[in-house]
């Protein structure tokens, strides 16, 4: 699709606060963690401080005597237990199917382990709009680090240049940053920024 900002082939979502609300399930997650690991559980006000800052971070600043691998095995073997309190936005599946129409590719780039995201990519019901995802593992590092971004790049076999990431944290915008990618943040600043997911066309158009 031609865009006053050039020739835009693909757009690359986070998925978490972007096109799903998984807040409270990631809180309920980090808490049975926490509690399993004999850590004092957080409340929401300071489960926000930590929101979207991916594995490694969990384990530098809340669980430093557990290994990656061991927060990712334990993470994916419970976050179904919560996810109930998963919702889906409500312009998520119109905005992805519009720009699927409009022949973009689109992508997802989330700090979430790979069998989360792609639990989660089901549950929401949107992988038929989703050309690849990617999420963060003790072989990948995740957000703020552009390794996801440049893998995804490499799958799409697009350019930079040639796409936007849509994210929600400073740990997208700093991801996209690095990767040399535009980025558009949801109720946060980017190089665009949006107050909602549909107002993406504004940018794009």
């Amino acid at each position: 699709m031609e865009s006053k900002l050039g020739l835009i082939k693909g757009i690359i979502f986070d998925l978490d606060g972007v096109l799903i609300d998984s807040f409270s399930a990631w809180h309920k997650l980090l808490n049975f963690a926490l509690k399993n690991y004999g850590k004092k559980i957080l409340n929401k006000k300071e489960f926000e401080k930590f929101w979207g800052q991916g594995m490694e971070k969990d384990i530098e600043i809340l669980l430093p005597e557990i290994t990656l691998k061991e927060l990712q095995n334990f993470y994916e073997e419970n976050f179904e237990k919560f996810s109930r309190y998963i919702k889906v936005f409500g312009d998520t599946k119109n905005v992805l199917q519009k720009l699927k129409e409009k022949n973009f590719k689109i992508a997802i780039a989330s700090n979430s382990a790979p069998r989360i995201l792609s639990f989660c990519i089901k549950k929401a019901k949107i992988e038929k709009f989703v050309d690849y995802y990617l999420g963060a593992s003790d072989s990948i590092r995740g957000k703020p680090e552009p390794d996801i971004l440049f893998k995804i790049l490499d799958f799409l076999n697009l350019k930079a240049e040639e796409v936007f990431f849509v994210g929600d944290s400073p740990y997208d915008i700093e991801a996209g940053k690095r990767a040399n990618i535009k980025t558009i943040g949801v109720g946060i600043k980017g190089d665009f920024q949006i107050s909602k997911l549909s107002d993406i066309f504004f940018v794009l158009t």
